[in-house]
């Protein structure tokens, strides 16, 4: 039985299960005496989840004890409810049954949690939008027809000057004659890059890398007039039919979106572009002060590509980083505008889980690996405690903690300092206290993955690849942007 969380009550320190003997006289006085409860309402492990089971027949402790809920309200055994599950947690589990076990007449029952955990989400915000009504329509068209307009074009000087005098004057009429209504706005809390795609110029992209007419026939047929309704409990929206963009959860959606931005590649030479999920950065090696490439890169041709393939650079995530170890520390760089908009200029980003600063070092970087291992290990602690195998130990160390203090290792681990080496050690080592085992060695681990990672590189070099998958390795939506400026 799991405890229940998120949204419902408080997330209990402990639990102490009683399990009571059949019949009725013994049980309030019992759970009296195991736990000093006193009407009901002083229990002695007040930060507890206190669950009381037994075969209680008829008994109802509720009674007695009000503070306590039974959970069980299907059958247990034939039709009667004979079981009961109480605990301090109102309508936090709920009950199914299920088989007996070998040849015992009482149902199993099954006990699951209620309660969710809520998601981290935007606050909704307030806004204005304008309502258009008839009679806003007509009130608007009644001004419009007595404007002077010959007034207007008289007063301007050139085009520039009256289309600004109109359009501002359009803008004042509607602001007076249009309705005005506040509405409450839940944010989307991450766009998906599938809802971008094209069928037309995904098919176009599918005959250039050589399928089949029937196949892309078939895949813009999948993604075309598509209907789509939101339900909210038991309130069904209208439906709507689109044509633009992948279905969400479809296994097939992936390989279609990397394949629509696979032309998106650099166009200079010391630029690449470099493609991960949602993530995309420009790396470009700036050399005897020519920024031009780089520049043109970002300003233009990505811009134009992202326009054609109906897509947005989200600039507001778009950050700049420039790696300079020159002597020249007075050395200016041109700022970097997408869309008319500057790039915030910053001294480290995050990539990939990766924090990669100015200079290169990864301090920064262990030390955000160490805390998070740090956190974890109370749960290792805990169910240390639960005397679980030591296998099961190592199991959930492997699964949740080296894994966290290994992740991209290759790219970070050989240029740290001794300092920070010994304290991604001493993570390890207090897991091997709490486990009574020996853990593998973060060095030998990341001798490991060096060499295994050498293999790929140079299979891959002595292999060639036909697949139109590796034309440009693994692409993603430009949603987010970041640029990396090497400088020599």
């Amino acid at each position: 039985m799991a405890e229940p969380s998120g949204t419902g009550p408080r997330h209990p320190a402990g639990r102490v299960f009683l399990g009571l003997p059949h019949g009725q006289n013994t049980v309030v006085g019992e759970v009296k005496r195991r736990w000093s409860v006193s009407d009901g309402k002083q229990p002695l492990h007040r930060d507890a989840a206190l669950i009381v089971v037994g075969d209680l027949d008829s008994a109802n402790l509720k009674r007695a004890l009000p503070n306590f809920h039974q959970h069980i309200t299907c059958p247990t055994r034939g039709k009667r409810t004979l079981d009961h599950c109480y605990t301090t947690f109102k309508n936090s589990y709920k009950a199914q049954s299920r088989p007996p076990f070998g040849k015992s007449d009482h149902a199993t029952i099954f006990l699951m949690p209620v309660y969710k955990q809520r998601l981290k989400q935007e606050a909704p915000v307030q806004r204005e939008v304008a309502r258009w009504t008839d009679q806003s329509v007509a009130a608007l068209q009644d001004a419009l027809d007595d404007a002077d307009w010959d007034m207007i074009r008289r007063s301007s000087d050139d085009v520039n000057m009256f289309t600004e005098a109109v359009v501002g004057f359009i803008g004042k009429l509607t602001d007076d004659t249009v309705q005005k209504n506040t509405i409450r706005t839940f944010p989307n809390q991450k766009p998906s890059a599938f809802n971008t795609i094209i069928p037309s110029t995904l098919t176009s992209k599918l005959e250039v890398l050589g399928l089949s007419l029937p196949l892309c026939q078939w895949i813009s047929n999948f993604l075309t007039d598509r209907p789509q309704a939101v339900r909210v409990k038991k309130h069904t929206s209208s439906t709507l039919t689109l044509s633009t963009g992948a279905p969400q959860g479809c296994v097939l959606s992936p390989l279609l979106y990397s394949l629509y931005t696979y032309d998106c590649v650099a166009s200079f030479n010391p630029t690449t572009i470099i493609k991960f999920a949602d993530d995309t950065v420009v790396v470009c090696l700036i050399s005897n002060n020519d920024e031009t490439a780089y520049l043109q890169e970002f300003g233009k041709n990505l811009e134009r590509w992202c326009q054609e393939n109906n897509l947005l650079l989200n600039v507001s995530k778009t950050k700049e980083l420039i790696v300079d170890f020159s002597t020249k520390q007075d050395r200016s760089y041109q700022p970097l505008n997408i869309c008319g908009t500057p790039v915030e200029r910053v001294d480290s980003s995050r990539y990939l889980g990766v924090h990669i600063k100015q200079d290169l070092s990864w301090s920064c970087h262990i030390n955000t690996l160490v805390k998070k291992a740090r956190q974890r290990l109370y749960h290792l602690r805990r169910l240390r405690d639960f005397k679980l195998p030591s296998q099961v130990l190592k199991t959930f160390y492997t699964c949740t903690i080296e894994s966290v203090l290994t992740g991209s290792i290759t790219s970070w681990f050989g240029n740290s300092t001794m300092q920070d080496r010994r304290a991604l050690q001493r993570v390890v080592r207090s897991a091997e206290r709490t486990i009574h085992t020996e853990l593998p060695d973060l060095q030998d681990i990341y001798s490991m993955c060096t060499f295994i990672e050498h293999l790929n590189i140079f299979s891959s070099a002595t292999s060639s690849s036909t697949s139109c998958l590796s034309l440009n390795g693994t692409v993603s939506n430009p949603y987010n942007i970041s640029g990396l400026t090497t400088v020599l």
